[in-house]
């Protein structure tokens, strides 16, 4: 009769050890998926931002080539070469 008991309580609380277990592992899991989303969603943030940045150096850069040439027409800066520089070294073309 103990023996039965022991072996009933020693199955569950091996059963108990072994769903807490594999909870802590599902849960470890999960929040790393978590981390990870919220770091390719802070990328993403980044690489946006990043492009608004380049679309405002570009927009100064023309107004600059343009009131430089109202105003001095004798220099010519090439705001075209700046752009293409500017863009290839971000892997567009």
């Amino acid at each position: 009769m103990i023996d039965t008991l022991l072996d009933n309580s020693l199955a569950i609380i091996v059963g108990i050890l072994a769903t807490a277990g594999f909870g802590g592992i599902a849960g470890y899991f999960r929040k790393r998926t978590n981390c990870l989303q919220k770091v390719a969603d802070d990328m993403e943030e980044m690489k946006k931002r990043a492009y608004r940045i380049e679309k405002a150096l570009i927009i100064l850069t023309k107004m600059q080539d343009d009131a430089i040439e109202k105003t001095h027409p004798e220099l010519k800066t090439e705001w075209e070469e700046i752009v293409k520089e500017l863009l290839s070294n971000n892997g567009h073309s």
